[in-house]
């Protein structure tokens, strides 16, 4: 008797009809999922890992360029102190066709619209 309770009360929180053809109890029917849904689940698990490899490949290939970048910065600019020290006439020559450089740069590569004056 008791076990009768405890199916009716819980098909009337759900909301389902109190018929016999409901046997099994309600909230245990509703935990399981059949294999093919399990199978299914499992296969789109695996299609989203699929999809997200190339996306932190892509973010691990990010790092490592700023990573690369960095170091090359720090030592071109030992490199730099190092030239100053040692042989300071080749070094303001170094800086200067850097400058000239940088100067046609800036006059040949347009302004982006973002920073074009209007």
């Amino acid at each position: 008797m008791q076990r009768n309770r405890t199916r009716l009360r819980c098909k009337r929180r759900i909301g389902l009809p109190l018929t016999r053809k409901t046997a099994g109890h309600c909230c245990q029917s509703r935990d399981r999922s059949p294999v093919v849904e399990r199978v299914l689940q499992y296969l789109d698990d695996l299609e989203d890992l699929i999809y997200v490899a190339p996306l932190i490949a892509e973010q691990l290939r990010r790092a490592i360029q700023r990573i690369l970048f960095l170091l090359g910065s720090i030592c071109l600019q030992a490199a730099g102190v190092v030239l100053a020290l040692s042989h300071p006439p080749i070094a303001m020559a170094v800086v200067m066709l850097l400058l000239v450089g940088m100067l046609y740069r800036a006059v040949v590569i347009p302004v982006p619209r973002v920073l074009a004056p209007s």
